[in-house]
């Protein structure tokens, strides 16, 4: 991944978006994962 990748999850996980978000692994590796 990128940089921006992370700052993007970091910015989401900042933001009221995320307040339902409790005991979850976020994987930022440019979607790696998923491939």
């Amino acid at each position: 991944g990128k940089p921006e990748d992370l700052a993007g999850a970091a910015v989401f996980l900042a933001s009221e978006a995320s307040d339902y978000i409790t005991g979850q692994t976020i994987f930022v590796d440019g979607g790696w994962l998923s491939s």
